[in-house]
């Protein structure tokens, strides 16, 4: 089922918020591996962790990183994060988020009479990687356009892992980002697709959102066996 070894770490490849790549040793060999911050605490040169090897091992397509499952020099680690929302519920690394729902719909009457978007257009793509060129046709025919990225749960569920993203966010392409379901590391988190599209509506003016799967989904080489079928639902 998970397939765990320690490695060293041996050098920091790069980093940005919310995630390491990593340089580590590991089986007498050096590989990479991603380290997520808010799951195991910052890496350091020398740590001695625990990695999930399981997808490099079966030949996967993660890019050939190993993922940091705990860094074994940490004893403790403390959060801030205020509410009880968990995700990746009743797993080990199940991550406590504040929740729009909790933190901003609550009290919110906008969010309790919530109509509907007002004909803010939605636009699904099967693809993480469809995101860049819808935001770059949009951005090209309207340069003050204000998009909002929805990500859910049926790739990768870190925000933090897509390159993608981080770009757009850097070149001022795109204006926010949720996570909904089990997905995490968005501007804001939300419980599921419903809520994820009302607190976009509610709190950018959107003139357009996008809902995507993070990178990385799963295919399985039959009909319905895949995770991009979602996009049917939404």
């Amino acid at each position: 089922m998970i397939r765990l070894r320690r490695g060293i770490v041996e050098k920091i490849l790069w980093s940005r918020k919310n995630i390491q790549a990593l340089l580590v040793k590991v089986d007498s060999s050096f590989a990479k591996a991603i380290n997520y911050p808010c799951l195991t605490g910052e890496a350091k040169e020398g740590d001695e962790t625990l990695l999930n090897t399981t997808a490099v091992w079966k030949k996967l397509g993660t890019g050939g990183f190993h993922f940091v499952v705990a860094i074994l020099s940490i004893k403790e680690k403390d959060i801030d994060v205020k509410g009880h929302l968990m995700k990746m519920r009743y797993t080990p690394l199940q991550i406590k988020v504040n929740s729009y729902e909790e933190s901003r719909g609550i009290n919110s009457l906008a969010f309790l009479n919530f109509k509907g978007m007002e004909r803010c257009p939605v636009l699904l793509a099967e693809l993480h990687s469809m995101v860049n060129p819808l935001v770059c046709v949009i951005k090209e025919k309207i340069p003050d356009a204000r998009l909002v990225y929805i990500m859910t749960d049926s790739a990768s569920l870190p925000m933090a892992l897509s390159n993608n993203i981080y770009q757009l966010k850097k070149n001022k392409l795109l204006l926010a980002t949720i996570t909904c379901g089990h997905a995490f590391g968005g501007d804001l988190e939300t419980v599921n697709i419903f809520t994820a599209l009302m607190a976009g509506f509610l709190e950018y003016s959107p003139h357009a959102m996008i809902i995507a799967p993070g990178p990385g989904i799963v295919g399985t080489g039959t009909k319905y066996g895949n995770t991009s079928l979602e996009q049917g639902e939404n």
